[in-house]
């Protein structure tokens, strides 16, 4: 076979030749263009759109962490039940024993203004990680400032 198509590109004339070369090489181009160049340029293309997709989806988390001040889920202390405790002792409210349950604890407190609760969380949260996960307000009498908190609290694991 080889033979054969020597002999027929050695019977052609130099200019038949020269055409044939050229013909040869545009065929090996559009071979390597849409066979190699265009795939793997679309590969190349497809892999910076997913890298824009995966910048602009961690800029909107990070935007919507500012906008709802979602705090990271870690405790800061190695014992937050512990800090719970000293911190509601600091605050002088009173309070049943927590409830602890993983890493949720219950405590309900009664009687205390929602002012006091809000320094007490602001401050707990901010020295130990603790977070709310649930709470219930309920009036004690007519008096709008004393009320009955039941308050879920969970922390995730330390730092």
């Amino acid at each position: 076979m080889k033979q054969k198509l020597n002999a027929w590109f050695n019977a052609r004339n130099g200019r038949e030749k020269m055409m044939v070369l050229m013909m040869v090489f545009a065929l090996l181009w559009v071979a390597f263009f849409y066979g190699i160049w265009l795939p793997l340029q679309s590969a190349i293309d497809d892999g910076k759109a997913a890298i824009e997709r995966a910048n602009s989806t961690q800029t909107w988390m990070q935007q919507q962490v500012v906008e709802n001040d979602l705090r990271v889920q870690r405790a800061r202390v190695a014992n937050p039940q512990q800090a719970i405790n000293n911190s509601l002792k600091q605050s002088n409210i009173p309070h049943t024993p927590l409830a602890v349950q993983g890493q949720k604890a219950t405590v309900t407190l009664e009687p205390v203004s929602f002012a006091a609760f809000y320094q007490w969380y602001v401050m707990l949260n901010r020295t130990a990680g603790v977070q709310i996960d649930s709470v219930q307000l309920t009036p004690l009498g007519k008096d709008d400032s004393a009320l009955k908190i039941d308050v879920t609290l969970f922390w995730g694991k330390a730092a």
